[in-house]
């Protein structure tokens, strides 16, 4: 028998089940996570997935063409709500409350209501199926029966022409300090989810195509280990950013990097500790849920082995990395930083630190491009040498321990795909008329619609700079150029929204103010609260 601690739970957007009238439910996986992704039906918005109210509200739209108005909580249905919409005609049914102990039974296609508590923060909705007793420690309200609900009918093909445009309209769900188009910023949340899996399918395809690895100029000696390593390590994919620009109609991807994740995120946690402080109405920020969301995936990962994050000497990322592995620790993680290169060595061909703890486990901070140089860069010494095997004690290089069959790592080889400028050319190839993806070109291009991408992961930034078009300086064969988002008209043009993921979802977005078309620590950041 499984317990509670290590009971299995349904991924997020797999189906749980099907209800009586034909609804389907969806798990939210947890109870306390909340998507901001929303859910919408023949363009009626019925909440974010995959939260009990949207159920609800979804059901209430098939099953009975209604809906209800915005409500903050399930919890403050009880209170705040008294009738429904048909949105054929906008008529209103009014909801007849029942509280629990009524003598009046509850009956089918009713709404079953609890109250908020330790365990139910925000209470809970349920819809009535079916009729029988069972015993609840959660508090129950009552519940609410629809008035007339003999005229109300299952929305079908003969009726839904009818629905009213006004309910069709997509609903700005929240509101964002500045003012930053509200609805189009939790686009980016599902518009962020929708294009990881674009990527994952654009990556399994370049993976698995010898000429496109070639092109990419990717060494072959690492192909089969690429190859290795999607299949083995998709999971120890942690933490990803997407950085995109408001046109006048769409959000539009600028960048896919995997490199800076690490410094975003902690300056979006940073973010969410400094609010607190300040006196600002809200009833969150958007990055509420990041750190908790990071030590339930890293909990999720079940590392039972040490961690091993390994540092230069003169890491800008110290800070980031000691939150980090604040995170690990709480997730119930054995975590040790190594200093390279004195703190590790060779020890019976294996690698060690200087506990003599053998190393199986590592988190890589580093570049992939700067790990495949290393390595050229070793091979041809040992070529020289003409045979070398590593000697006791001595210490191993960078490549060494990251292309090390015997050690994981974690944000693995093949992300090394992903973190190409060259894969948005392949992406936007694959798909031309997504409305997300803006046109790229492999080889630069003076256009003026056009402006240079820089390989982020192999430029070493002046000032934090990009340098200017007539550049005289090559960075590497990936030096591309995007297509220039339009900025008339568009009075949010110099901001950059950045999605923040999490084994592939967003989990949260911050709003950057990037008048340089530049995305780093430095940049100011805008507080963003859903209110």
């Amino acid at each position: 028998m499984m317990t509670d601690e290590e009971q299995e739970f349904a991924p997020f957007n797999k189906i749980q089940g099907v209800s009586s009238t034909n609804v389907v439910a969806y798990s939210n996986e947890y109870d306390d996570f909340i998507s901001f992704e929303g859910s919408y039906v023949l363009g009626i918005f019925t909440g974010f997935k995959w939260q009990c109210v949207e159920f609800a509200r979804r059901w209430l739209l098939l099953c009975k063409g209604c809906i209800f108005q915005s409500i903050g909580t399930a919890a403050d249905m009880w209170h705040k709500l008294s009738f429904v919409e048909r949105v054929t005609d906008g008529q209103k049914f009014h909801l007849k409350k029942y509280p629990n102990g009524s003598p009046y039974k509850p009956t089918c296609d009713t709404f079953l209501i609890y109250s908020a508590s330790i365990q139910a923060p925000y209470g809970h909705i349920a819809v009535i199926y079916g009729l029988y007793y069972i015993e609840d420690d959660l508090n129950i309200y009552g519940w609410m029966e629809i008035e007339n609900n003999d005229q109300l009918r299952s929305l079908n093909e003969s009726n839904i022409n009818l629905i009213l445009e006004k309910y069709r309209q997509p609903k700005e769900i929240s509101g964002l300090n500045r003012c930053i188009a509200p609805h189009k910023v939790f686009d980016d949340i599902s518009i962020s989810n929708e294009l990881y899996a674009l990527f994952m399918q654009v990556t399994d395809s370049i993976i698995h195509d010898d000429e496109i690895l070639r092109d990419l100029e990717i060494p072959n000696q690492f192909w089969l280990r690429i190859r290795k390593s999607w299949i083995d390590e998709r999971k120890f994919d942690v933490m990803d950013h997407m950085e995109f620009k408001l046109d006048e109609k769409n959000l539009k991807l600028c960048k896919y990097k995997v490199n800076r994740a690490l410094m975003i995120f902690l300056s979006a946690v940073l973010q969410e500790k400094s609010i607190q402080t300040m006196n600002v109405v809200h009833d969150f920020t958007s990055t509420f849920q990041l750190h908790h969301l990071l030590v339930r995936y890293w909990k999720k990962l079940d590392i039972k082995n040490t961690i091993h994050i390994l540092i230069d000497s003169e890491d800008e990322l110290k800070e980031s990395i000691i939150y980090m592995q604040k995170v690990m620790i709480e997730a119930g993680i054995n975590v040790k930083i190594c200093l390279l290169p004195n703190e590790l060595h060779w020890k019976n061909s294996t690698i060690v630190d200087s506990d003599g703890e053998i190393v199986k486990i590592v988190w890589k901070l580093w570049i992939w491009e700067k790990i495949f140089q290393d390595f050229t860069d070793q091979y041809d010494v040992n070529k020289e040498k003409n045979c070398w095997t590593p000697a006791h004690k001595e210490h191993p290089c960078l490549s060494d321990i990251s292309l090390n069959e015997q050690i994981r790592i974690i944000e693995p080889l093949w992300k090394s795909i992903t973190n190409l400028t060259a894969f948005l050319s392949i992406l936007s190839r694959k798909f031309p008329n997504h409305p997300s993806i803006v046109s790229n070109e492999w080889i630069s291009s003076k256009d003026s619609k056009y402006i240079p991408l820089v390989n982020w992961s192999t430029e070493k930034k002046n000032n934090d700079i990009i340098q200017s078009y007539n550049t005289t300086k090559i960075f590497d064969y990936r030096h591309m150029s995007q297509e220039i988002i339009p900025e008339k008209n568009c009075e949010n043009s110099d901001k950059t929204i950045v999605s923040l993921m999490i084994h592939g979802f967003c989990a949260g977005f911050s709003i950057i103010e990037d008048p340089n078309h530049v995305m780093d620590a430095k940049n100011n950041k805008v507080y963003c609260c859903i209110i």
